[in-house]
């Protein structure tokens, strides 16, 4: 009796594990044993992944801004703007030095052609055509000055003024020069109207809200009539390219 209930087990446990191997086999190889899907399913839900990855990539590449050529991306994908100030700031400075650099060079040749050529006025006394000249106002008075020194007057304003005041005897040449190219306006207020360079052409000095209009609104027309007084009283005539003897 034991022998045959070992026995009896023994078939039994046999019986299950032949069953459950036949089981096994009977299952259809087309699934996965890790995810229980079709493979093809697999392969077609790897791909369908795979795309809307790319899909997504593509969408955040697409939103990203595009950095400008030379410059750095503004917060809104927008190139940033220029700064007109800074450009208008950088242009106003490049004038000003050109406009100092050809006022010195151009200085320098009046100096060889006329300056160096032209007669100081010492004691000589006012000419009776200068002082005519010089109770004009500035703007009035330019109507009898010369063409020569009205172009030099509005073209070289800073050697034909610098000339004045060193012939006349109140400031060297080259610091005139200097002056008359950095602060014209300064300048020609401060020598109208606190030197005696108008009382020495035959004139006045001016006050000093008078010189300071003239000077900032009408430079020009001040250096001109100042230069024609100096030529009436010399008794010259100053020229483009040197000076000659005023024939009446």
């Amino acid at each position: 009796y034991p022998l045959a209930k070992d026995m009896l087990f023994q078939i039994l446990l046999m019986a299950l594990v032949v069953s459950s191997s036949v089981a096994e086999s009977d299952k259809p190889h087309t699934a996965s044993p890790a995810t229980g899907h079709h493979p093809e399913e697999l392969k077609l839900s790897q791909h369908a992944t795979g795309r809307r990855g790319r899909a997504f990539r593509g969408a955040v590449l697409a939103a990203q801004p595009v950095e400008p050529a030379g410059g750095n991306p503004s917060p809104n994908g927008k190139e940033a703007p220029i700064d007109q100030e800074d450009t208008g700031s950088t242009t106003g400075g490049n004038q000003f030095l050109t406009r100092i650099a050809s006022q010195l060079l151009f200085g320098l040749l009046y100096y060889l052609l006329i300056v160096s050529k032209y007669p100081d006025l010492k004691d000589t006394e006012p000419t009776a055509p200068a002082l005519e000249l010089q109770k004009e106002n500035e703007v009035m008075a330019l109507c009898k000055v010369s063409g020569r020194n009205c172009l030099l007057s509005w073209c070289c304003s800073g050697p034909r003024a610098a000339h004045t005041f060193h012939s006349v005897g109140e400031l060297s040449y080259w610091p005139s020069l200097f002056l008359m190219s950095v602060v014209p306006c300064c300048t020609l207020w401060f020598m109208n109207a606190r030197t005696d360079l108008n009382e020495k052409l035959g004139g006045q000095r001016r006050s000093f809200c008078m010189s300071c209009l003239c000077s900032c609104c009408c430079s020009c027309c001040v250096i001109a009539q100042d230069a024609e007084a100096l030529d009436l009283t010399m008794g010259v005539q100053t020229g483009l390219c040197g000076v000659y003897e005023n024939v009446v």
